[in-house]
Formats: structure tokens, sequence, C-alpha cells
């Protein structure tokens, strides 16, 4: 122990006596462990906390697939949720939940709340936690109980005040008083879950009977000696068994199960998450690298000091022992470097971001942990390799040469240029993804959405079912909000939809042509828009005509569809006048009057999925988003609320901003994982010039006494940077060669997650390449420039 103390004691005087070069290594350590902290925060959250259910291997969601619908829905109707619970044989008790708002009061002003209708089991299957109070009793699920609700942790502080009293306090939501019962734990805020702000029992929300309203979460947990491939069969055949009984709404959905992990985080994650840790390995390897050249060519520096050790009666495993502690001394400091800096990282990601998630991934234990494991590792990488060249060598001609040997100086500047192909080769696959994820985002940016998104102010609201019972009650109310926002200074046109195209979570539902067969089922997304709603977007009709003041309760009904459902249903032929019934057979036929441009309803870049559009006036909805083109948002809003305070002053207005504002806060997380990628790109990239640089000084020292020949036999300063540069761009093609075929692998690792461009995008592979030719002769420019004024004389002097 005290040898490794002295030894300590030696390393930190070493270091202290070589401030710049201590700098250099602790910075490009401090920049690879920071980023490796960074992207394992988010590891530690997708992967490794454990999520809010008791043992959560044997718990699985369930999904429902349709051969028309583009991806797997985590989600299934309360009737079908209702008809799996009672045939299935594989889980213990299948649970459900369905994700709503509501309107309270009894807490100061009338606010929206995100509401949660659970099933009573589900608290159990779970196994949430409670705060305060209790779960609630199975007696309680039931529309006929009383009123109770539990409240979440995050509500309780942000708008009860944290009342030590709240359990059974009054609060009214959507009209009717519920006592509150119990305040669930914190440990249950996570994804979905955290935006959460009060929970009901299912059968107190009056849940829909329609089986195509598939807006439920069902979960479940396995019985013993089952599996999700044994559930997802059984569901198979209890989804066959539904859609006989049922073909108007269930005909071709199936059903299966997946791990309660995979459903609540998506494929999409796990791919980033992959892409992320492959990013930040690169990384590391970069600047261990990048660190062993440094310290390979510090090495031939010290040789004379550690021939004397030796021959003063320091064995070579002391020499060893003391080259790793120097090198452990560097990765510590860097260490606590990069846990700062991913500290700040966090910080500036919550500042930028929107959501409440951001706030839940920290530097936990487990971060610290994983960065106390690289702090081990790095100095075996980039410190054993000169440690055990230099206790190898026979130190003793070093003594008698007075210096370093040629050999010694021809085999470091052999391991360096290793090193930096492979640096370089790293740099320019991370160049690639960063310029993947770049291109990505642009043309996500510029994607035509189909409609018109500047100056588009939009408003929510969800008029409470208990004030307005019948739809012509939602009639009057919604015309009475568009006529007020109509009548707001600077407001050009004003209308009302189910949804925010592109950026809400859409409905499809099943419909036929006139004339399909009984066996023909095609599906839409189907969105409610009131009078003026196509003007209002900016949405384009390409024939006929949008929706009128005429359409009205009792006139015939129509519809206006899309491009892609034209393309697809009536092919080549003119689909204004045609008829199409929406649901079963019992529903009423629709007259086709005009057809509209195709707007991104589905994932950026994929193609528009067919889409109808129903007039408000014959099918009104509670759940509405009021629009209004306007160059005055302030004022149009401020409009909308004093009218619905004089209307309804119980009834809440929320997510007021422009659309612009809404896709820039939808699209905070994207902007962060392609930061994170850049970053990593960067970082790599300013890496791989410090170390072609290094190795480039270093060559032209080791050459001096040969410049100085060349120039003294006539060689010009241009032919000295041309021999200079000659070397690097051989290290730098091969690292290329090397880089853009690893890039072109990663590429396609996430083409899954790229928008409108492929793996081997043409601008990305160049602008990489050129990238790199610009860092290259950023890289040689010193150097050469010293080598270029070489004295003849002086080099031919050297011994």
């Amino acid at each position: 122990m005290s040898e490794l103390i002295r030894d300590l004691r030696l390393s930190v005087r070493k270091l202290g006596t070589q401030k710049a070069h201590s700098a250099v290594v602790v910075l490009t350590l401090g920049l690879a462990l920071g980023l490796s902290a960074l992207i394992f925060s988010f590891v530690s959250f997708f992967v490794l906390r454990p999520l809010p259910v008791r043992d959560e291997k044997t718990m699985i969601l369930a999904r429902s697939t349709h051969p028309q619908e583009s991806n797997a829905r985590p989600r299934m109707s309360y009737a079908d949720f209702v008809d799996f619970r009672a045939q299935t044989r594989t889980v213990e008790e299948l649970v459900g939940m369905a994700m709503g708002t509501g309107a309270l009061t009894g807490s100061g002003d009338a606010q929206r709340v995100s509401v949660a209708a659970a099933s009573e089991g589900m608290l159990r299957v779970w196994d949430l936690q409670m705060e305060k109070g209790r779960r609630f009793e199975a007696r309680e699920d039931s529309a006929s109980a009383s009123p109770v609700l539990l409240v979440s942790h995050g509500f309780w502080e942000r708008s009860l005040g944290r009342d030590p009293a709240v359990v059974g306090r009054i609060l009214t939501l959507d009209g009717r008083p519920c006592t509150v019962v119990g305040v669930v734990s914190a440990a249950i805020e996570v994804g979905r879950f955290s935006e959460i702000d009060v929970w009901l029992p299912l059968e107190q929300s009056s849940p829909s009977q329609n089986r195509e309203r598939r807006d439920m979460t069902v979960s479940g947990r396995l019985k013993p000696g089952a599996t999700p491939a044994q559930v997802s069969t059984e569901f198979a055949t209890i989804a066959a068994r539904i859609a006989i009984d049922h073909p108007d709404s269930n005909k071709d959905w199936s059903a299966s199960a997946i791990p309660m992990r995979d459903g609540l985080y998506g494929s999409g994650t796990n791919v980033i998450l992959a892409l992320l840790v492959v990013g930040v390995c690169l990384v590391f390897a970069v600047a261990c690298a990048n660190v062993a050249g440094i310290m390979l060519a510090r090495a031939t520096t010290r040789e004379r000091e550690m021939a004397l050790r030796l021959s003063l009666g320091a064995s070579p495993k002391a020499i060893v022992r003391q080259l790793v502690i120097e090198g452990l001394v560097l990765s510590v400091l860097g260490s606590a470097l990069g846990l700062l800096l991913a500290q700040c990282g966090l910080l500036l990601m919550r500042s930028v971001a929107f959501e409440q998630f951001y706030d839940l991934v920290v530097i936990d234990a487990r971060v610290i942990g994983f960065s106390l494991a690289l702090t081990l590792v790095a100095p075996l990488l980039f410190g054993l390799a000169p440690a055990l060249q230099l206790a190898g060598r026979q130190l003793a001609l070093v003594l008698r040469d007075g210096g370093a040997s040629s050999g010694t100086s021809s085999r470091v500047g052999r391991s360096r240029r290793s090193l930096v192909v492979l640096q370089i080769g790293l740099a320019t696959a991370l160049l690639m993804v960063s310029g993947l994820s770049i291109r990505a985002a642009i043309v996500a940016s510029k994607f035509d959405l189909g409609f018109n998104t500047s100056g588009l102010l939009s408003v929510r609201v969800d008029l409470a079912e208990d004030r307005y019972k019948a739809p012509e009650d939602v009639r009057a109310r919604t015309e009475q909000l568009i006529a007020a926002l109509t009548a707001a200074p600077g407001v050009t046109w004003a209308a009302a939809g189910t949804e925010i195209p592109t950026l809400d979570r859409t409905r499809s539902e099943g419909f036929s042509r006139e004339g399909d067969t009984l066996e023909t089922k095609r599906r839409a997304i189907v969105t409610v828009g009131s009078a003026n709603y196509f003007q209002t977007l900016e949405v384009p009709l390409l024939r006929g005509r949008g929706f009128l003041e005429t359409d009205a309760p009792g006139t015939p009904a129509i519809a206006v569809v899309s491009e892609a459902l034209v393309a697809r249903a009536f092919t080549g032929e003119d689909a204004v006048g045609r008829r199409i019934q929406i649901g079963g057979a019992s529903s009423p036929w629709v007259e086709i009057v005009g057809v509209a441009k195709d707007v991104a309803n589905n994932s950026l870049g994929h193609p528009a999925t067919s889409q109808i559009y129903l007039p408000f006036a014959q099918r009104p909805e509670r759940s509405l988003v009021l629009f209004s083109r306007t160059g005055d948002a302030g004022s149009a809003l401020a409009v909308l609320r004093e009218r619905m305070r004089a209307l309804d002053p119980d009834q809440p207005l929320y997510d007021a901003k422009t659309v612009d504002q809404f896709a820039w806060e939808e699209l905070a997380s994207n902007r962060i994982i392609t930061g994170l990628f850049v970053a990593l790109g960067a970082v790599s990239l300013c890496l791989a010039i410090v170390g072609l640089y290094g190795l480039t000084a270093f060559l032209v020292a080791q050459r001096s006494r040969e410049i100085g020949v060349r120039m003294a036999l006539g060689a010009s300063a241009r032919d000295v940077v041309r021999l200079v540069v000659a070397q690097g761009a051989r290290l730098t093609a091969l690292g290329l060669t090397m880089g853009l075929a690893l890039g072109l692998l990663l590429g396609r690792a996430m083409s899954s997650v790229l928008v409108g461009i492929k793996p081997w995008d043409p601008l990305t592979v160049s602008s990489t390449i050129a990238t790199l030719g610009i860092a290259v002769l950023l890289a040689h420019w010193a150097p050469a420039r010293r080598a270029a004024t070489v004295n003849p004389i002086d080099a031919l002097r050297q011994d």
C-alpha cells in the first residue's frame, strides 16, 4: 500500500510539471466520458430503471393489428377488452385504462386535467403504490357507485398545494362531485403516466361501446409458464372469433401481446438508444486512441528517465505500475470533468425541451457507477501499451546513446499511424451518422404537410357531457365559439376540427364504397370539421367543394375525401358524386362532394393514409380544436377566452398556441436526439484532428534531418509541404475508406428512423468526405509550415 501511495504522489507531482500535456488529456477524456455519461443516463432510464410495476417480466401489453394500418396499436376498444378479459386463459387478469381529459373545479379556477379511467384490477395488477389514502375498491368500479377519484403526486403538488387533508376532499370533474380517496405515488410518473392528473374507476367514466374506438391500453400478468408468444397466439384466436361476431367493426383486426417495456417505449426508442450507445462507444474509442497517441509520443521523451530508475533498482513491474497510475489519475480527473459536462448537458436539454420526461433523466448512482467503470478501463486502453513499451526496452542502450533510439521512434511512429487511421475511420462513421440525422431533420422541417401552419392558432376544448348532453347543445356552443373567433381582430377564417393534422393521434374507421362486396373492407382516417374548415387550414380542394353552412342536420349526408383514398378506392375514377358507407351495414350512405389534397396524416416521409372528412354539423364531437387564421394570435385568444368565460366559466380552454409553436414543441425531442448525434460526430472529428495533428508534428520532428538534407539538395518549401501532406493523405484515405463502410452499416441500422432519405444519401457522403478533407488540411497546416521553414544547416547539425 505504501508503494501505491508513493507512486500516486509521484504521479500527481509529475503531471503537475506537465500542465499542458495533462490538460489536453483530461479535456479529451472529459469530453468522451461526459458524452458517455449523458447517453448512459438515457439508457439507465429506458433500460435499467425498473418499471413501476411488480415483476415487470411477467407483464404484457395487448396491441391491435390490421393489414391496412401502418403501425400496430398498443390499444383496443372497451367492448373488445371485455371480450378478451372473459375469454383469455393465458393471462391471470386482463386490465385496461383509457386516457382522456376533463374539466376540474374545486381547486381554484376551472382547469383541464388529464384523466386516466382505469379498471379496478389495474391498480392491483400493476401494484401501484399510494402516497396517501387507498386504491379503488372493486365495488367502486361501477357506474352506480359513489363517484371517487385518485390524484397523481404531481397534481397534488401543483394544484392542491400538497394539502395534507386531500383524502376526503371533494373535487368536481365534468360537473360531477367526486371524493378523493388517495394520492398515487410519484414512482408511477414515467412516460405517458407522468401526464396523468386524475384517476377514475373505468366504469364510472361511461366507456364507449363503439368497437371502432380503440383507445384503451390493455395489459395483464402472464400465468405461470405462459409466454408472450403463447398469449399472442391465443389473442389472435380470440380476435378471429370477435371478427366473426362483429364483422362491421372487427373484420381483419387481430391482436397480439408484447412485453410491457417494449410496448411503453416502442421499437423506435430502442433503435435510437442502440445507435447512441454505438456512437458513444466509437467516441470513447477515438478518445482512448488519441490519448494513447499522446502517451506514446510522451514515452519517447521519458526513456532516459525510466532507464535511470531501472539502473537504480526499480523493477519493470514498478515502471508499469507507475505509468498506469499516472493514466488513472488523468482518467479520474477526466471522469470528474465528464460528469460535470453531462449534468450541464441534461440541464441544457431540459431548458429546450417541452416534456416532463427530461426531468426524470438524471445522473444517478447507476450513471456514476458506469462512469467509474470507464474511468478504470480507460487507462488500460490508452496507458498500458506505452507502459509496456518502456518497461520492455533495453533502456541501458538509451543511457549509452543519450536519448531515444531510432528504433523506438520508428515503432512509436507506426503505432501512432495505426491509432490515427482508427481515429479517422471512427470519426468518419460518426460524421456519417450525424450527417444523416441532420439531413433527416432538414427534410422533415421542409416536408409538405398539405396545409399551411403559418399564422394558424389552435385552442383545444372538451365540452363536458354533463352540461352538453344533446348533439344540438354541442353544435350551438361550438358555433358560438367559432363566431367569437371570426369576429376577433385580425382573424380572416375560423373553424373547428377534431385534431391538428400531422401532430395529433388520428382515429381510423372502416368504410365501403357503393358496389363493394361484403368481404371488401377498407379503412380510412376520419376527421370532423366545421364549415370553412378547408379555408381556415388552407387545405387545397382538388375537385368539388368543401363544407358549407347549409350542410346541416337533416340534410343529405356528405363527405370530402383525400386524393389517397380516391387513388386506392376509386382507381382512375372520379369520386365526386359517388357514395360510401362508414361503419357497418346499418350506417347511412354518404355522398362524396369533394376531393382534398393529402395532408401528412401518417409518419413523415411515408405515404398518406386514406382520409375522410365529415361536416361537424352532421356529426358533432365534444373534443375539438378551434382554429383561426390570424396575424394577431394574442388578441384572438383573448376574445375567445372572454367569450368562454361569459358563456360557461366552468369550461376550460387549453393548449392555446400556434400550430407552428405546437409543432416546434412536439419535435423538441427529435432536435435533442439530432443534437446528440451531432455532438458525437463533432467531438470525434475534433479528436481525430488533434490526433492527426499530433502525429504529423511528431513525424516532422522525427524527419527533420531528412527534410534538411532534401532542402540542402534543392527541394523547395512547396516540395516539403507536399511531402508532409502526402503522409497524412495516405492515412486519411485508409481511415476514410474504413469509416465510410462502417458509416453505411450504421446508416442501414438507423433507416427505420430516417425521414425521406436513404442511408447512402449522396449529400451526406459527399459532405462527410469534404469535412474530413478540410480537417486534414487544418491538421497539416501548422506542421507542414514548420517543416517548410526548417533551416538545413541546423537540421544537418543534429546528432
